[in-house]
């Protein structure tokens, strides 16, 4: 998981489910297992940033675990860029490259598929039902028409 995320990213890779995983993964018995977890961590920061991160799992973590990402944390700088891309990305590479010889030299210009794309946290959590305890509350008897 660790390498797919590093070589291909964020947007190839859905973060959702990894940050799902990670809560039991921290809890592991093997010392391995939890090495490796915090490691998949950080590279989830480097894609998505520290903010969303920290948010989702550090409240489902055990103390020391989070004094151990906390200090780690300090050291993941900047965003990271797909070293891989996929078939469809692929083929997309040599148009781009003769539309850009066409154009002439001119000044060098980020494409999109190069700047990070933005992480909404609420993508990252899971969707939660709010009618049901509305509706067992007695909410709506109060809510009356205006016309």
């Amino acid at each position: 998981m660790f390498q797919a995320l590093s070589e291909f990213g964020a947007k190839i890779v859905p973060p959702k489910r990894i940050l799902k995983m990670l809560p039991e993964l921290f809890d592991h018995q093997d010392q391995n297992v939890r090495a490796s977890s915090k490691g998949l961590t950080l590279e989830l920061c480097r894609w998505i940033g520290k903010d969303p991160v920290k948010s989702i799992l550090f409240e489902k973590m055990r103390d020391t675990m989070k004094k151990e990402l906390e200090a780690e944390l300090v050291n993941v700088t900047g965003t990271a860029k797909p070293t891989r891309k996929i078939r469809s990305e692929q083929d997309k590479e040599p148009e781009q490259e003769a539309v850009t010889e066409a154009a002439g030299p001119g000044p060098l210009e980020e494409s999109a598929a190069d700047v990070p794309p933005e992480i909404d946290e609420y993508e990252l959590i899971d969707p939660v039902d709010i009618l049901t305890p509305l509706e067992k509350s007695g909410f709506w008897d109060g809510v009356v028409s205006t016309f």
